[in-house]
């Protein structure tokens, strides 16, 4: 926060506002944002750090939605050739509310290894493989009596009843109700694109400053991380399966070797 200030401080013709008259630029978190500006009209001219709806992408229930709204839409728009084109993201159910649908499409093909990932975390927490619909069970007794998150809070709060009033059931009714988890069970890509044999990432860094129409910019640099194993489903409760054990990696730019555990692995020892 202190080089941004420092920069537009220094950029000639900028201004720091100091109270709440007029702006052009106001740097905030998400939390302040939603807050305060969720549901404020704002000039085109203006911006803020955050895209007000940014969930829509960030969570994982919800970008599945809009990814299977995107591909009824190329269907209505452009035909089914065209929406088949849309193959780049596995079959995908959110849990539990499309369990019923999942289940259907979990007999169709037995055997296959699924992942279940919560739909609002991140750092691999909460992440696990199965095979057996048992498993679901299991994990449906093992999270039925968590801490709603705050969302789900905030929602049972405002919860309304048919006849248009809240609703006035007891605490300890509610209690007993507070719900699952909300998870999403995804087909397991069992062939997955491997360097050395080990599963690996790139984290990338890109400034999106428009989506309509789409305008993005990708920083050049980045970095990678790769698993200390190597990639085998003999075993489904390893955690190197999942990505969890994926070591960070420095800072790379695209000339510089990847080091591994002590090991130098260049980009051209690996393509």
């Amino acid at each position: 926060m202190n080089t941004l200030m420092d920069v537009l401080r220094h950029r000639p013709g900028w201004v720091e506002v100091k109270d709440e008259g007029e702006w052009d630029f106001y740097w905030c978190d998400v939390s302040w944002l939603r807050e305060n500006f969720d549901h404020t009209y704002m000039d085109e001219h203006v911006r803020i750090s955050h895209f007000r709806n940014h969930y829509e992408l960030t969570r994982k229930n919800y970008m599945v939605k809009n990814l299977k709204r995107f591909r009824k839409q190329l269907e209505r728009e452009a035909g089914k050739l065209e929406a088949a084109k849309c193959d780049f993201f596995p079959k995908t159910f959110e849990m539990p509310c499309e369990y019923h649908l999942f289940v259907e499409e979990f007999r169709k093909n037995p055997g296959i290894t699924w992942i279940m990932k919560p739909v609002a975390r991140s750092q691999g927490k909460g992440i696990f493989l199965f095979r057996r619909l048992k498993d679901i069970m299991d994990w449906r007794k093992g999270t039925a009596g968590k801490k709603p998150t705050s969302l789900e809070a905030q929602q049972a709060r405002s919860t309304v009843n048919s006849s248009g009033g809240h609703d006035t059931r007891s605490s300890d009714d509610q209690k007993e109700e507070i719900p699952v988890e909300n998870y999403v069970a995804q087909r397991y890509i069992e062939n997955p694109y491997l360097i050395g044999g080990r599963k690996f990432d790139l984290r990338v860094y890109v400034l999106v400053m428009s989506y309509i129409p789409l305008r993005a910019w990708l920083y050049r640099d980045g970095f990678a991380r790769f698993s200390n194993t190597r990639f085998t489903l003999s075993s489904i409760d390893d955690q190197c399966i999942l990505g969890s054990c994926l070591p960070t990696i420095h800072a790379l730019c695209p000339s510089c070797p990847l080091a591994v555990l002590g090991e130098l692995i260049h980009f051209t020892d690996v393509c």
